[in-house]
């Protein structure tokens, strides 16, 4: 399938995974989380395409790996890519990693055979692990 495909991982609490995918091509960044502290996605996945070279309008596709991570993290991926999608007319799909682990060569094929069938942009629905621990500050 040709084109130029976006994947972003949010499962693992440890880390941010940036992934390229063109023709079996996997070009991936990884972004370690330091604790107590949130990583920026926007300005990490700006980086990253910066030094990959790509633009937005170069993409064919969007995909959030989603299911297990933060609620937190979720929700702001799905709102950066489905604002890419609403902008730029790129289809997005939310692929539910807790039915593929780290099985690329599924995701891969999950992917095509959704793109293959739907050239029209559609929203990611976050797909959660749980129900968020939402705090009060303590004063």
């Amino acid at each position: 399938m040709p084109g130029l495909f976006l994947i972003i991982d949010i499962t693992d609490f440890e880390k941010l995974t940036i992934v390229l995918w063109r023709s079996g091509e996997l070009k991936k960044k990884i972004w370690p989380k330091l604790p107590g502290r949130h990583l920026n996605i926007l300005a990490c996945l700006d980086n990253f395409l910066k030094q990959a070279k790509i633009k937005l309008k170069d993409l064919s596709g969007l995909v959030l790996l989603e299911g297990n991570g933060s609620f937190s993290g979720t929700r702001q991926a799905a709102a950066i890519l489905n604002t890419i999608c609403l902008v730029e007319k790129i289809p997005a799909l939310g692929v539910d990693k807790r039915k593929y682990g780290d099985d690329w060569q599924k995701i891969i094929q999950t992917m095509e055979k959704y793109f293959r069938a739907s050239k029209k942009e559609k929203f990611i629905k976050p797909i959660y692990n749980g129900e968020p621990n939402i705090t009060c500050p303590t004063i």
